[in-house]
């Protein structure tokens, strides 16, 4: 009776199905052979499809199996898998933005992300929401130092190229913000060792992410997301770095329409706009 009653728990909760299925193709290929009534060939057939629902089965328990350890190994570490914690690509999207009132960016160029979230920063700005940009300031040693850090960057000029389109929408997004101050630009005299987004960071659903730039390659640089009610200290450590960024671009800020002077002063830097295709992998920068 034990037996039957855990039988008929699995069949309700859809759990063993292929192990109660795999029996009951064994049991009517059994009651067949016994009887005569299917032929041989039949019988072989029914045999292989049974050994082939064992290996699926076995399969499953053994993935099951993997992830149970998986997860007590985790539990006893006190931490998840780095594989969990880092994205492989971007998880943002346009509705990610919505309804936020501050939006803040720190990044090498940001030549990226400015031109993915460009119509998003348009909306939120017509709506009165406060933007804050941090990029490299092209006068000053940074460019190198990114080139430096890079693998395959070929030009001293390509990181400073690659701030024009970033500038350049920039100050498209100063002419049709009101106000325009609402939008802030700060130049760093270094390149940054992490990228950041930063969405409503001063409220209970504020999210930041945190994206760890590499050195000498060109793979995806590790990402991960911070919130405030699950990662207190570090969301507000990342919170401070950001803040940090913005007063060590000292005097190189702007707001509005003071973003045009930028434009202006490090004009003859640009040579042109860096090819697309050579891009670095950066989802922040």
């Amino acid at each position: 009776m034990k037996l039957l009653r855990k039988i008929f728990r699995d069949l309700r909760q859809g759990e063993n199905l292929e192990v109660y299925l795999t029996l009951v193709v064994a049991l009517a290929l059994l009651i067949l052979d016994v009887f005569g009534v299917a032929s041989t060939e039949a019988i072989a057939a029914g045999t292989l499809a049974t050994l082939a629902l064992l290996a699926f089965s076995t399969l499953t328990n053994r993935e099951q199996t993997q992830r149970l350890a998986r997860a007590a190994e985790q539990a006893v570490l006190g931490r998840s898998s780095a594989d969990d914690f880092f994205w492989e690509e971007s998880h943002l999207g346009e509705q990610d933005f919505e309804g936020a009132s501050f939006i803040g960016a720190v990044g090498i160029t940001l030549s990226k992300t400015v031109a993915r979230y460009e119509s998003v920063f348009e909306k939120r700005l017509a709506s009165g929401a406060h933007i804050r940009v941090i990029t490299i300031d092209p006068t000053t040693q940074a460019p190198q130092q990114a080139i430096d850090r890079s693998a395959g960057i070929v030009g001293e000029t390509f990181f400073v190229d690659l701030l024009k389109p970033t500038v350049d929408r920039l100050c498209s997004l100063a002419n049709a913000a009101h106000p325009s101050t609402n939008l802030e630009l700060g130049l760093l005299p270094f390149i940054p060792s992490f990228g950041l987004i930063l969405i409503d960071p001063d409220q209970r659903d504020g999210r930041i992410i945190v994206e760890i730039y590499q050195h000498k390659s060109s793979a995806l640089h590790p990402t991960f997301e911070l919130r405030p009610h699950l990662d207190g200290r570090w969301y507000g450590f990342f919170k401070e770095q950001f803040d940090l960024l913005w007063k060590s671009c000292g005097n190189r800020r702007a707001a509005g329409q003071q973003i045009h002077q930028f434009r202006q002063e490090f004009q003859p830097r640009f040579s042109g706009t860096a090819d697309e295709h050579s891009l670095p992998q950066e989802r922040c920068g």
